[in-house]
């Protein structure tokens, strides 16, 4: 008679242990990485949203430090702008001066020197005040800024041209110091208008900034919540996928002995 000995260890046990072994795998593959799916596993759909909000987020970012970029550009003009209404104080101040009767004509004359050195000053930083290579005091252009992640999220800057806007003053003879003092009264009304419109701009950018912001905390949010691992769940998977797989580990040395004793037995 032949007696013919098989191992107990069927295919289906052999796929249960391997299912077990790739669960546990896969737990601890996401415990590393953080990630809740990986591209071609989970939810494809909710990998494609957390991938648009990705996009969105980034954009936004970008428009930050593109309205950063503005309002950098409002504040070296205004700085520009802060030294002219400054210089043509100064410039008023000797006019004031020049207008009192009692100075002679060389007081005049070195009144006018310092204040023809101003002026020069007040004409360079016209010519000069620029945010990288962008001329802010003397070409009067408009400066688009791409505020925001979508298409038409723009916002326009517009710069006074003042190339032309001041004239020199004559302060060599007493009648001209006082004529001066009204024109510099004039000059200082209009730096001082386009300051206040700085400062309108530059609050207005501040606002976009915080919108800005507030739009990058809202999209991170559910993006982590879609993106990132459950660690208490996965935890909880991984000793549900341990215990099973020493389950089933411990099933198929069992049956593994079984052909022993029946040898030992013959």
């Amino acid at each position: 008679m032949v007696i013919s000995i098989q191992s107990s260890t069927a295919p289906g046990t052999m796929s249960r242990t391997e299912q077990a072994t790739k669960a546990v795998q896969d737990t601890f593959r996401k415990l590393a990485s953080g990630i809740r799916g990986e591209q071609g596993s989970g939810s494809s759909s909710l990998l494609a949203i957390a991938d648009r909000f990705t996009s969105q987020v980034r954009g936004i970012n970008q428009a930050r430090s593109n309205v950063n970029d503005g309002v950098s550009m409002v504040q070296v003009a205004d700085s520009g702008l802060e030294e002219i209404q400054s210089s043509f104080q100064r410039i008023r101040e000797l006019a004031v001066q020049g207008a009192n009767g009692a100075l002679s004509d060389s007081d005049r004359q070195a009144l006018q020197a310092e204040a023809e050195q101003l002026q020069e000053q007040v004409d360079s930083l016209v010519k000069d005040t620029e945010f990288n290579g962008v001329s802010l005091l003397a070409a009067g252009q408009p400066v688009s800024l791409q505020t925001g992640p979508g298409e038409g999220d723009r916002t326009v800057l517009h710069f006074q041209d003042f190339s032309s806007a001041f004239a020199g003053f004559d302060l060599s003879t007493q009648a001209g110091a006082e004529g001066a003092v009204a024109a510099l009264d004039g000059n200082l009304e209009i730096v001082g208008q386009a300051r206040s419109q700085l400062g309108s701009v530059q609050s207005n950018l501040a606002a976009q900034l915080e919108s800005l912001g507030s739009s990058v905390e809202s999209l991170t949010a559910p993006r982590s919540r879609i993106q990132s691992s459950d660690f208490a769940g996965e935890i909880s998977a991984l000793v549900s996928a341990r215990v099973r797989d020493n389950a089933l580990m411990a099933v198929q040395t069992q049956a593994n002995q079984d052909p022993a004793r029946v040898m030992g037995l013959l």
